[in-house]
């Protein structure tokens, strides 16, 4: 997967989030994947952006506020698929703004 992405961009390009959640779309991944498909592609020297904007922004919000109530509730750390039907937000919305935090905790 991470091959394809790399396939047809070069050093120093940009690879959009929407790009990687559509090519993850095929397969489950949560916090662990989704950073080491960061991490190879950028060690493949591409930089990882966001096409979404504010809207991104505004979910991630919404998603990190919702995770931390239900880590404190439940003791456990939420799934995306908790996180989509506590927020109302689609599964893949959710996968956005949790791949939104890792760019930005970089």
């Amino acid at each position: 997967m991470v091959e394809r992405l790399l396939a047809g961009t070069s050093c120093g390009e940009v690879i959009s989030i929407d790009r990687i959640g559509d090519a993850l779309d095929v397969i489950v991944a949560g916090s662990p994947e989704i950073e080491w498909v960061f991490g190879r592609l950028e060690a493949a020297g591409r930089v990882i952006g966001s096409d979404q904007g504010g809207r991104g922004e505004a979910d991630l919000r919404v998603v990190i506020a919702t995770a931390r109530e239900h880590r404190q509730r439940t003791g456990r750390v939420p799934t995306p698929a908790d996180l989509a039907s506590a927020t109302g937000l689609a599964e893949r919305d959710v996968a956005y703004a949790l791949a939104l935090a890792k760019v930005m905790q970089r």
